[in-house]
């Protein structure tokens, strides 16, 4: 059975559409333990959790992939 805690200003239904007082849509974020199996946590942000902050390029791929000889 499903059981359910409540912190802080949240929608009266999941998985709604959630906007703050300036009328900004909340992001949903959905934290399990062991991906959709488990238990899990629905968390609204006020910013895109997986937001990039930084971004530099890293150079050339290397393949290493084992060299066969004949």
């Amino acid at each position: 059975m499903a059981h359910y805690r409540l912190v802080g200003n949240v929608p009266p239904k999941r998985h709604t559409q959630r906007r703050d007082a300036d009328g900004q849509l909340y992001a949903e974020e959905l934290m399990g333990e062991e991906g959709f199996s488990s238990d899990s946590s629905l968390l609204y942000h006020q910013a895109v959790p997986s937001a990039i902050t930084d971004s530099r390029p890293c150079g050339p791929a290397i393949s290493r992939r084992a060299r066969t000889t004949r």
